[in-house]
């Protein structure tokens, strides 16, 4: 099958969702074409549930050029379901008439995940870091992004709940040193002096990511119920064992 010369619009979807019940969330997506950031002129965004059901729905806004909607706290009630299973559906009109669909996965918790790296971490572990950007960028957020999306997605490739995670100043060493390797690699590309401190802050935050322990919630009652080390998953879904639930009835798992 031949790939055609051009792909047309893309979504930005860098990491999943995680959305706490019962708390007003802004979400918003951004979409490209031929690395320009494209404003859509109009679009409907939904949040459909594990059921299939939709949870929220309503006409986006367009905010500094992205696709962005407010979802209400009174659509996110105490009866949702804890855990996996939703989505995001982006439905975009653009001005040529190109109408695009761009879905996301979100996570329902009971308190809303954070990302605990600033850039003052980044600037405390080695001083005078930000005098090195240049003129590209003015700050390193975009590098903490990208770790703190990175670690969110490498938790979910491993059988980890994000929504479920309770400490999440345990995941803090991996994600700085990993915002560290990347701030480093795109300081190589104009000086390769620095592609060294890009693989020593890369195993370093191997070696973090490896070892953290931080306790879960998997019943979603506000309390921690166990300590769990990142690489080993929380369930063996394949394992003919007895099963239990989490979430609530729609999350039979084994």
């Amino acid at each position: 099958m031949p790939i055609p010369s051009q792909i047309g619009h893309t979504y930005r979807v860098r990491a999943a969702v995680v959305l706490a019940r019962a708390r007003a969330y802004t979400t918003s997506i951004e979409t490209r074409l031929g690395g320009a950031l494209v404003p859509p002129s109009s679009g409907t965004y939904t949040l459909v549930g594990p059921d299939g059901a939709t949870v929220s729905t309503g006409a986006i806004t367009v905010v500094s050029d992205v696709a962005t909607y407010a979802i209400p706290s009174g659509d996110l009630p105490a009866a949702l379901p804890y855990g996996g299973g939703y989505r995001e559906r982006w439905d975009l009109t653009f001005p040529d008439g190109t109408v695009t669909v761009g879905q996301r996965p979100v996570y329902l918790a009971r308190e809303p995940i954070y990302c605990p790296t600033t850039q003052a971490d980044l600037e405390q572990r080695i001083p005078g870091l930000a005098s090195l950007l240049g003129t590209s960028t003015t700050n390193l957020q975009g590098f903490i992004d990208l770790a703190w999306a990175d670690t969110l997605e490498r938790l979910v490739m491993g059988g980890q709940w994000p929504d479920a995670i309770v400490d999440v100043d345990s995941l803090a060493p991996g994600v700085r040193e990993l915002a560290l390797a990347y701030t480093f690699d795109a300081f190589a590309t104009a000086s390769p002096d620095y592609a060294d401190m890009a693989a020593r802050h890369r195993q370093a935050a191997e070696a973090a990511l490896g070892r953290i322990r931080y306790r879960v919630d998997l019943d979603q009652d506000g309390l921690a119920d166990d300590d769990r080390r990142h690489g080993t998953p929380l369930l063996r879904r394949s394992s003919p064992r007895t099963p239990w639930t989490y979430g609530g009835k729609h999350r039979r798992v084994y």
